[in-house]
């Protein structure tokens, strides 16, 4: 992502290509187009509707231009391809001066992928340029290509959400926009739309799942572009789809709850409740299944419908190649009695397998767990310690700063430091500041040093500091090499919530 200084940069260098292209020498003209090209080429669309927005707002390049005379067709000669040209026009539609905003307007017509800045257009704060880029889009939507209807979904959405455009006319380019999609949807293949970002795929399949127009794809073709989208929301969006829309046998929903991603099985399991309306055979595998979601639906049908012990289900597979879904199963649903029961596999050489047993731990024992989480929280491997880090978040315990701060002078792990430093800044912000000063005098670890330094700048001036802690508070201050700004601020603090 980049800074708002770096866009502002990237804006300003745009607005002098701008101006090499129609007012350079051919070369330089050449040149300009191709990094217009380019630049319009590797932004993604959010990065473009943003140029759109703040364009105008970061170029001066008004000053000494006749830009209401320049003719965008006059400088096409010196551009080496039509793509170029293209890629100067769409972004001459988003200059400050309206008369070339407007010449380059009237210049699209014909030219391919210019349907997404005519769109914007009809947004334009000029009335003029808002009725031609209107009239421009008509034309445009009668031999545009599935493809640019696709990239224009994004800019179509922009300008819905405006309020400048004529609501009468904009609802009838609406209309058209979505006739022609109709008319073209049976070319949307795979090879078209696995090409398009995940932006593009997602407005598309929005479209394709929530607005109902009379004609929809197969379910052969549903069924390949759920196997081939590979975000979990799209997966998401599809799969309901399919289950409520399109006529799936027993055996196709068989195939669904065996898929491979959690959302599927998830989605194929709520339908197979909703044809039986009870438990049935074989929902009990489902109880091991690695989506939290899924064993938790499953283990409340078999409650509700079977009354089965749902624990006892669970302990019978520890000891099979099952063990880490029969862990962390019990761990959602057993009490404390269970808890001797897994301990056993915190010794475990298997990292997740210890990782859920710590997990299922607390879900079982809460703040009873503390001397567990403790000691895994010095753990020399990375995902373990963080495991009990979470774990002893969660529970809301406190072991208190001096406890803390022995933990990171004796550790010898970034990572160990870093989440017991993070431990640190939940004990009160007045007792934690001594071991926090002294923590920044002993750590040679910059990063570290700089998570401290966040620390000591959040105070709570609702606290009551005794005299005897605020001077060892100044001696400290006095100490170290903390920032001057940190020291008076703190000084200046405890002027005011120290009890004598």
């Amino acid at each position: 992502m980049l800074s708002k200084e770096k866009k502002v940069e990237e804006m300003q260098s745009l607005a002098k290509e701008m101006v090499a292209a129609m007012f350079g020498t051919p070369i330089q003209a050449a040149n300009a187009a191709k990094n217009i090209k380019q630049y319009m080429d590797c932004h993604t669309d959010r990065e473009i509707l943003f140029l759109s927005e703040q364009f105008r707002n970061f170029t001066n390049i008004e000053t000494n231009m006749l830009w209401q005379t320049v003719d965008p067709k006059e400088r096409q000669m010196y551009f080496s391809s039509q793509e170029e040209y293209a890629a100067v026009l769409q972004l001459g539609t988003l200059h400050p001066n309206g008369y070339f905003r407007q010449r380059c307007v009237l210049e699209a017509e014909g030219i391919p992928y210019m349907l997404p800045f005519l769109f914007l257009r009809c947004n334009d704060w000029i009335h003029v340029i808002r009725k031609c880029a209107m009239k421009q889009v008509k034309e445009h939507l009668k031999v545009c290509n599935a493809e640019e209807l696709l990239v224009s979904f994004l800019y179509l959405e922009k300008v819905e959400r405006s309020g400048r455009r004529e609501w009468k006319e904009w609802e009838e380019q609406k209309e058209l926009f979505y006739n022609r999609l109709y008319q073209l949807l049976p070319q949307i293949d795979e090879t078209i739309l696995f090409k398009q970002p995940y932006e593009r795929r997602k407005v598309f399949f929005w479209y394709l799942c929530c607005i109902d127009r009379g004609q929809k794809k197969s379910l052969e073709e549903m069924n390949r572009f759920l196997e081939l989208e590979k975000n979990g929301y799209l997966k998401c969006l599809l799969i309901q789809k399919i289950l409520s829309d399109y006529s799936c046998s027993d055996e196709i929903l068989e195939q669904y709850l065996k898929n491979r991603n959690c959302s599927v099985r998830r989605y194929a399991l709520y339908e197979k409740f909703h044809r039986c309306l009870n438990a049935w055979n074989g929902l009990e595998e489902f109880l091991l299944d690695p989506n939290h979601a899924i064993r938790e639906y499953a283990a409340y049908i078999l409650k509700k419908y079977r009354q089965m012990d749902i624990n006892t289900y669970y302990y019978n597979y520890l000891e099979t190649d099952k063990t880490l879904y029969a862990v962390i199963g019990l761990g959602e649903n057993a009490g404390s009695e269970y808890a001797d029961k897994i301990e056993k596999y915190l010794s475990s050489p298997n990292q997740k397998l210890v990782r859920l047993t710590l997990i299922a731990l607390e879900r079982m024992l809460g703040r009873k767990g503390e001397k567990i989480y403790l000691s895994f929280l010095t753990d020399q491997r990375v995902a373990i310690s963080k495991t009990a880090y979470l774990c002893i978040r969660r529970s809301g315990l406190l072991y208190g700063p001096k406890t803390l701060y022995e933990i990171i002078l004796n550790a010898k792990q970034e990572h160990i430091q870093h989440y017991a430093i993070l431990l640190m800044f939940l004990e009160r912000s007045w007792k934690r500041m001594p071991y926090l000063l002294m923590l920044y005098q002993t750590i040679s670890n910059e990063k570290l040093k700089e998570e401290i330094l966040g620390g000591l700048w959040n105070r709570n001036m609702y606290e009551t500091v005794r005299t005897p802690q605020a001077d060892e508070i100044r001696k400290l201050l006095d100490e170290t090499n903390v920032p001057d700004k940190l020291k008076n601020a703190v000084r200046f603090d405890l002027s005011y919530v120290e009890k004598r």
